[in-house]
C-alpha cells in the first residue's frame, strides 16, 4: 500500500496541466491547475482513509509548480550553458554539430518560435526520448534532491550521471518541463501570488510571512480552515516589516495622524533576522534565504557570531531581531554601503569589512510573540536585551519627534551628509510582516526618463561594461517594447533588456518637464553617484513615485536647497491649460499703425538694443498679435541672434519658419509691410520652401523684383556660403579690389557695378 500520495501522481500528468495553462487565455488560466490540485487532495483524503499513516501534503506538486519560491532544497549549479553542455555529453552530440550549436548558441538562432532554452532542448531531445517510464511526482523530486545533494558536494560526476538517470525515465515533454523547473521559471503567465491562491485563499499571507511552501501546505491543507493569525516562530524566517516611500506632501497627512513619530537614519546594507535560541544562532536574509553557514550557528563556528559572545543580557533565552546588516571598517571605524566592493553576506576574516548587525526592532523574547505590541514598548525590551559592542552590534539611534519641523530638520541633515535618508514609524505601530511591502517581482513596463553622460570615474565604467556588455543590442536588433521598454522622442543608439540591467542612483540639479522621454519628465544636469548592483531591477524608482515626486515643490530645485516647512503644505492643482495655446499676458498698448494686422509671431530674443519685450510691444503696437510658443496661426517665429531654438527647428525640420529679427526691424521703419525674402531666414519649413523656390534662385535674388543696395551684402554671403558648400580649392576674399574679378559669378544680378557707389 502507498504511504505518499505523490507516488500516485505522474509527473506527465502534471506536465499535461502545464501545456494547457500555457495553451488558455491569460484569464482562463486557472481553471487546468485549479482542477488538478482538487484531483489532487480527492486522492490524498481517499488515501488517509486507507492508510491513516499516509504522508497527503501537496507539497511535493507544489515545489515542481513554484519552483522560483524553493528554499528547502539548495542550488542544482545548472544554468543554460551549463545544461546544453550536459545535454550533449548525454545525446554523444559532435560539439560543432549542428544540434550541439543550437543548444549553445539558442539565443541567436532567430528561429521566432523558440521561446526559451528549455523549448530549444524540446526538438533534439524528442529525437532521442520518446517513451516514458510513468515516473511520479515523487520520484522526481528525489532525483533533484539528489542532484542538489551532489552539486552541493562538489561532485559534478555524479550531477552528470544522475541527470542522465533522471532523462531516461522520461521522455521529451516531460524533459522541457523539468529543464524549467531547474532553472526556476515555467513561463505559466502566471503569477506566483494567483497560484497560491488556487492552493488556498490565505496561502499568500502565510508564505509572505514565512517563505516556506512545505510550511503553507501542512498548515493550509484544509481549503474550509482559514487562517486568522499568523505567528512568528523560533527558526523559521518571515517577511520583514518593510517601510514606504513618502514624498514631503504624503508627509504631511501622515503626521496628521500620528503627532509622536521616531526618527531613524536610513541603513544602506542588507536586511536581516536574528534568531538565537539558547546560543544556537540562525540567520536569514529580507527573502528568508539561511546564511547560518555563513556567519555561524553558535560561539565557535562561523566568522560573525564569535563575536557576539557576550552581547546579549543573561536573562535572554531566546529572541528574534529584526535590523540591517552592515558593513563595518576595521580600519576607519566607519560604516560602508552595499554600493562599495564588499559583499557583507560573505566577507572573509581578512576582509577591511567586518558584519555589524544594527538592530532597529525586536519580534520575539523568551518565548513570547512581540508583535502585537506597540513599537515603543518594543523598544523599551530591546534596550534592556543587549550590550552594544561598536562594529559587531547596535541599536539604531532614533529621536522621538512632536513638530514637522523637527523632522525636516533630521531629513536636511541626512541631505547634508549624503545618506540614504530617514526613517519615521508610528511609536504605536504593531509590528506586521511584508506590510508596506514592494513587490518583489519585475515590473512589466520601463519608461526613459532622462539621458546621462557623467560621473563615473573609469574603474566604475569597467564595472558597468562588464556587466553590460554582453547584453547591450542595436537600435534595429529586436523590439524593446516586447521587454516592456516604451522610449519618447529621444531614442538610443543601443538598448538593453531590464532584466540584464542595473540601478543607478542619479541627481540632477533640476525636475523639469520634457517631451522627449515617456516619463515626461526628465533632470536638468544629470549625473551618476553609484552603481547599485546590490539593488534588483524592481526597487528602481516607479513612474508613480516620480509623479508624486513631480507634485512636490521641494524637487523642482532638487540641489539647490533645503526642504522647508511651507513645502508640507498641501495645496489644491490648478487646472492646467496647456502653454502652447495661451497667448502671453499684456499690458494695453497704445496703436501706432495696423501694417502687422491679422499677424500672429513668436519672439524668441531681441538685439541689446531692442530686447524681446520691446519686439513684443512694437509688433502689438501695429496690430499683430504674440504668442509665448508657436501654433499653426503663427506667421514665423522672431530671432535676433544665435537661439538655440534655431538649431533645433533646423534639426527636427520644425513647421514654423525662423525669421531674422531685422525682417520686421525694416517694415517697422518703412512701416511698409513685405513678406520675408531667403536672405532673412534662420530656417525655412516645407510650405515656405516651396514658395521660394518659384519666386528666388538659390543665391535669395528675386526673378521678380530688383534688389536693393541692402540686399547686395546679403547676397554675397549667400555665394560665399555656396562656395565654400561646393569646397571650391580657393576662397576669393570679397573687397573692393577683386570683387570685379569675380563679376562673372554675378551675371545673373540685374545692375551695373559702375553705379554701385556704396563701394
Amino acid at each position: 500500500m502507498a504511504d505518499n500520495i505523490a507516488s500516485l501522481i505522474k509527473f506527465s500528468q502534471l506536465c499535461e496541466v502545464f501545456d494547457k495553462t500555457c495553451m488558455l487565455k491569460k484569464q482562463e488560466k486557472s481553471a487546468p491547475l485549479s482542477l488538478f490540485i482538487k484531483e489532487y487532495k480527492d486522492k490524498a483524503l481517499n488515501l488517509r482513509k486507507e492508510n491513516p499513516n499516509a504522508l497527503i501534503s501537496f507539497y511535493p506538486a507544489l515545489r515542481l509548480i513554484l519552483p522560483q519560491l524553493e528554499r528547502e532544497r539548495a542550488a542544482y549549479g545548472l544554468k543554460e550553458f551549463t545544461l546544453a553542455k550536459r545535454i550533449i555529453k548525454i545525446l554523444c552530440l559532435p560539439p560543432q554539430g549542428g544540434d550541439a550549436i543550437r543548444l549553445t548558441s539558442f539565443k541567436s538562432s532567430g528561429n521566432t518560435n523558440i521561446k526559451d532554452f528549455a523549448d530549444a532542448a524540446y526538438w533534439i531531445l524528442r529525437k532521442h526520448f520518446l517513451d516514458s517510464s510513468g515516473v511520479s511526482i515523487l520520484q522526481v523530486n528525489e532525483y533533484l534532491n539528489s542532484i542538489s545533494q551532489l552539486n552541493a558536494d562538489n561532485n559534478p560526476r555524479g550531477v552528470d550521471e544522475e541527470l542522465h538517470n533522471l532523462f531516461r525515465c522520461t521522455n521529451a515533454d516531460e524533459q522541457k518541463w523539468l529543464i524549467r523547473i531547474i532553472l526556476k521559471d515555467l513561463k505559466l503567465g502566471m503569477g506566483q501570488d494567483r497560484i497560491l491562491k488556487l492552493y488556498h485563499p490565505d496561502a499568500v499571507d502565510l508564505f509572505t510571512v514565512n517563505n516556506s511552501l512545505s510550511i503553507v501546505c501542512d498548515t493550509l491543507s484544509d481549503l474550509t480552515v482559514r487562517l486568522h493569525e499568523i505567528e512568528v516562530s523560533m527558526f523559521s524566517p518571515f517577511r520583514p516589516m518593510l517601510s514606504q516611500r513618502c514624498d514631503p506632501v504624503q508627509f504631511k497627512k501622515v503626521f496628521s495622524n500620528n503627532p509622536r513619530l521616531y526618527i531613524e537614519n536610513k541603513f544602506d546594507g542588507e536586511r536581516f533576522q536574528l534568531h538565537m535560541d539558547n546560543n544556537v544562532f540562525k540567520f536569514f536574509s529580507r527573502n528568508g534565504f539561511d546564511y547560518t553557514s555563513t556567519y555561524g550557528a553558535n560561539y565557535s563556528t562561523g566568522g560573525y557570531t564569535p563575536l557576539l559572545k557576550n552581547a546579549f543580557k543573561r536573562h535572554v533565552r531566546n529572541v528574534i531581531l529584526d535590523g540591517e546588516m552592515m558593513g563595518w571598517n576595521k580600519k576607519t571605524n566607519q560604516f560602508g554601503s552595499k554600493g562599495m566592493d564588499f559583499d557583507v553576506k560573505h566577507l572573509k576574516p581578512h576582509n577591511v569589512y567586518q558584519p555589524c548587525f544594527c538592530v532597529f526592532d525586536i519580534i520575539f523574547l523568551n518565548d513570547q510573540v512581540l508583535s502585537n505590541k506597540p513599537l515603543c514598548d518594543r523598544l523599551l525590551l530591546l534596550n534592556t536585551i543587549i550590550n552594544p559592542v561598536q562594529g559587531v552590534i547596535v541599536t539604531s539611534h532614533r529621536m522621538e519627534a512632536t513638530s514637522e519641523q523637527e523632522v525636516i530638520d533630521c531629513l536636511n541633515r541626512s541631505m547634508d551628509r549624503e545618506e540614504e535618508g530617514i526613517v519615521f514609524k508610528d511609536v504605536k505601530s504593531l509590528y506586521k510582516s511584508n506590510d508596506l511591502a514592494i513587490p518583489d517581482k519585475v515590473p512589466s513596463e520601463y519608461c526613459s526618463f532622462a539621458k546621462i553622460a557623467s560621473g563615473l570615474s573609469n574603474d566604475e565604467l569597467k564595472i558597468l561594461d562588464e556587466k553590460l556588455g554582453p547584453h547591450w543590442k542595436k537600435k534595429n536588433e529586436g523590439n524593446p517594447e516586447d521587454f516592456g521598454i516604451y522610449w519618447g522622442k529621444e531614442k538610443p543608439d543601443l538598448w538593453i533588456p531590464p532584466n540584464k540591467s542595473c540601478v543607478l542612483l542619479v541627481r540632477g540639479s533640476e525636475l523639469v518637464r520634457s517631451a522627449d522621454f515617456n516619463t515626461k519628465y526628465t533632470l536638468r544636469f544629470p549625473r551618476i553617484l553609484k552603481i547599485r548592483l546590490d539593488k534588483p531591477i524592481y526597487d528602481c524608482l516607479s513612474l508613480s513615485e516620480l509623479e508624486e515626486l513631480a507634485g512636490t515643490k521641494a524637487v523642482q530645485k532638487l540641489s539647490k536647497r533645503h526642504i522647508e516647512l511651507s513645502d508640507l503644505e498641501v495645496v489644491e492643482k490648478e487646472k492646467k491649460i496647456r502653454r502652447r495655446y495661451v497667448p502671453a499676458e499684456i499690458k494695453p498698448v497704445e496703436a501706432k499703425s495696423d501694417i502687422l494686422s491679422g499677424y500672429e509671431f513668436c519672439v524668441l530674443s531681441g538685439y541689446e538694443d531692442w530686447g524681446k519685450d520691446d519686439v513684443e510691444i512694437s509688433i502689438r503696437e501695429r496690430g499683430g498679435s504674440v504668442v509665448l510658443v508657436e501654433r499653426s496661426t503663427t506667421l514665423c517665429i522672431l530671432a535676433g541672434d544665435d537661439h538655440p531654438r534655431i538649431n533645433i527647428c533646423k534639426q527636427q525640420n520644425g513647421q514654423c519658419d525662423v525669421v531674422k529679427l531685422e525682417w520686421l526691424r525694416n517694415i517697422i521703419n518703412t512701416e511698409e509691410f513685405t513678406l520675408y525674402t531667403p536672405l532673412h531666414m534662420y530656417h525655412i519649413c516645407k510650405k515656405t520652401r516651396n514658395r521660394f523656390l518659384g519666386e528666388y534662385d538659390k543665391y535669395g535674388d528675386s526673378y521678380t523684383k530688383n534688389i536693393t543696395e541692402e540686399d547686395v551684402p546679403n547676397i554675397i554671403e549667400s555665394v560665399k556660403q555656396s562656395v565654400i558648400k561646393n569646397q571650391l580649392p580657393r576662397l576669393i576674399p570679397l573687397n573692393v579690389t577683386n570683387f570685379r574679378k569675380i563679376m562673372p559669378i554675378f551675371h545673373h544680378l540685374r545692375l551695373d557695378i559702375y553705379d554701385m557707389k556704396w563701394l
